[in-house]
């Protein structure tokens, strides 16, 4: 009968906590809503003329002579072209596919940091869900710990102050847990997983199937390479590909070469054609293509700042959760400590020894959860930073395995 009983309490929570992370990955998944897609590539292109022409212009002139003769009427014609220098269309199809990897860019910006809000929200709810736990757990230790000192009323060893002070505790703990379950409970109906009760709190870790230490700092590592594919330096680089490309654009226009053909036809007693040939003569440098190459030098300088401070901020988050790493280990030692004291023969003999232990132990386990909470909202800071949240297929990064986040829609 009690075997029945565990496996089906474990088979309800596996359900429950299945039912939780997929709350989780729909809730990451939603953030794709509401951000603007990027204007399709074919809306924004060259037709044929527009590639080889600069612009293009039909002119009509009509004149009569000094004695308004209708005889004199003379009319004409003229087609005037200014034909794209050599190069220059393909450098603008390179500037318009700059552009729309700009725009293509600017949603992924979006989206990234409309995920790592999410995942915020997430850990804010995985903190909450520890710090409830713990006070329920105090609860209940409070709770014994009253009845066991209640017990003593009619011996030697009773002490009214050790009981007013277990019962000021309960008093304080029981008000706590009913605040921070109803905090816990607002943040799950954000998420829309479902609301936990006493029974799933208590049995149910924050960070059970989160990802531990060992595979954060070797997906850390693995950051290091992968800098100048970043979405800040992404940014940097499309705007120096782009600088140079309109540097290289007003070079090409002022470089020798036809500028200007027309053909006209004049319709009077004694018809003409003319034809016109403009040749583009280079001066040097000029205003605007100085001005292209400073901006081009800014764009650069840009980049190298952006890059070194990224590298910086990475360092800094490697630093931190090594720190964190032997924060934990330490938290994970004084937890064994107090477990093996509980263990003893004679401490099991004094129960309310034991309840002052298992109160130090909850205190251990609650700050080693809230380690790797810690350590979760840096690892977050670095997937947003190093552009794994929007890496695709979009994934959970802070759930074991890394389950992939699907649907239908554009990921």
């Amino acid at each position: 009968m009690i075997v029945k009983l565990v496996a089906i309490l474990f088979m309800s929570t596996l359900s429950f906590c299945a039912s939780s992370n997929n709350a989780m990955n729909q809730f990451l998944l939603a953030a794709q809503t509401g951000l603007n897609e990027p204007t399709e590539a074919s809306d924004t292109r060259m037709n044929v003329v527009s590639s080889f022409l600069e612009e293009a212009q039909f002119r009509f002139n009509t004149s009569e002579g000094n004695e308004f003769d209708a005889n004199a009427l003379a009319q004409s014609y003229e087609i005037r072209v200014k034909p794209k220098a050599w190069g220059q269309r393909e450098i603008e199809e390179n500037i318009l596919d700059l552009r729309s990897n700009q725009q293509n860019h600017h949603y992924n910006v979006a989206l990234n940091t409309a995920l790592k809000n999410r995942y915020l929200i997430l850990l804010s709810y995985l903190e909450q869900h520890n710090t409830t736990q713990y006070f329920f757990k105090l609860s209940n230790l409070a709770t014994q710990e009253i009845r066991l000192i209640r017990r003593e009323v009619m011996g030697e060893q009773f002490n009214t102050q050790k009981l007013l002070g277990a019962v000021e505790m309960f008093e304080q703990s029981k008000a706590l847990t009913i605040l921070n379950l109803t905090r816990l409970n607002v943040l799950q109906s954000q998420i829309a997983m479902p609301l936990d009760s006493a029974e799933s709190i208590l049995d149910h870790s924050a960070v059970a199937n989160m990802v531990d230490f060992a595979y954060i700092t070797e997906k850390l590592s693995s950051m290091n390479n992968t800098i100048p594919s970043m979405p800040d330096a992404l940014a940097e680089n499309l705007a120096v590909e782009m600088a140079q490309a309109k540097s290289e654009l007003l070079k090409a226009k002022h470089q020798l070469g036809v500028n200007l053909l027309s053909f006209a036809y004049k319709d009077s007693h004694n018809d003409s054609m003319a034809f016109q040939l403009g040749i583009n003569i280079p001066l040097g440098t000029h205003f605007n293509k100085a001005e292209s190459q400073y901006e081009l030098y800014e764009a650069k300088s840009q980049l190298g700042e952006r890059v070194a401070k990224m590298t910086l901020s990475l360092t800094r988050i490697q630093k931190e959760i090594a720190w964190l790493a032997g924060e934990i280990k330490l938290a994970d030692t004084q937890i064994q400590r107090v477990q093996k004291y509980i263990e003893k023969e004679y401490i099991k003999t004094h129960p309310l020894l034991t309840i002052t232990l298992r109160k130090e132990l909850i205190e251990h386990q609650k700050k080693r959860t809230d380690i790797q909470i810690k350590a979760l909202k840096l690892y977050v800071d670095a997937l947003a930073l190093s552009g794994y949240l929007i890496q695709e297929p979009l994934r959970n990064w802070i759930q074991n395995g890394a389950p992939e986040l699907m649907d239908g829609g554009r990921r």
